[in-house]
């Protein structure tokens, strides 16, 4: 999209986020307080590259408080981390990887207690501000099908979000809303939830109704939600 200026005549080209793309969903069981991934895939080396990590935790009998992650030897920086209900934890991190390693580890670590089943969802995307425009993040409790999601999640022209729906047992998802996002991919947790994963690029709606409705399933449901706006 160009727009055109009033004095001059000039045009200039709108700030859009490009290269929006996940790389990895990684599953891991049973790890200890640290615990690296080696090699892992980290994009397309840019220099304006942003990664992105959205975490999902179904800790047994364990609890832990917060997490430290580094990617390349670089801290990633907290957008969200929630522990939420029956051990279970969400999370949402980025760092500004510019240029350099297109492989690399990933290290967690857990200030108490150690992951039972872990999943995390890496992405990779170019020309944006680091710092989240939105996020959220829902853990309901109880038997429930109902719809969970944002009535006022903050996108922007030229911008991206992404949504992660998880849920138990044999359900479907609707993304719904104002301006829907598109189903990605469907997959599984480390403990065999079906997951969807929604994604919404260049979107002129603002305040966007971000719903995710499972069908087919009693059980509660989760959802994690990241927006960021060009740099």
């Amino acid at each position: 999209m160009s727009l055109l200026l009033p004095a001059g005549g000039a045009t200039v080209t709108a700030a859009v986020i490009t290269g929006t793309t996940k790389v990895a969903h990684i599953k891991a069981a049973d790890v200890a307080n640290a615990h690296t991934f080696s090699s892992v895939a980290l994009g397309t080396a840019t220099a304006d590259r942003i990664v992105m990590m959205m975490i999902y935790c179904a800790a047994n009998n364990t609890t832990p408080n917060t997490l430290a992650i580094t990617i390349a030897g670089n801290t990633m920086n907290i957008q969200q981390f929630l522990k939420g209900n029956e051990n279970h934890h969400m999370g949402i991190y980025t760092y500004p990887l510019a240029g350099g390693a297109t492989t690399g580890d990933i290290v967690m670590t857990f200030n108490s207690g150690n992951g039972s089943k872990w999943d995390y969802w890496l992405w990779d995307f170019k020309g944006a501000n680091e710092t989240a425009l939105d996020t959220y993040i829902e853990m309901p409790t109880g038997a429930s099908s109902a719809t969970i999601g944002d009535t006022a999640f903050n996108t922007v022209k030229g911008g991206f979000a992404a949504g992660i729906h998880i849920k138990d047992g044999g359900a479907t998802t609707t993304w719904s809303g104002s301006a829907g996002m598109t189903s990605l991919e469907t997959d599984t947790t480390q403990s065999g939830d079906p997951t969807d994963l929604g994604t919404l690029h260049d979107t002129a709606v603002t305040n966007l109704d971000a719903f995710a409705t499972p069908s087919g399933s009693t059980n509660p449901s989760e959802i994690m939600l990241c927006s960021f706006q060009p740099a």
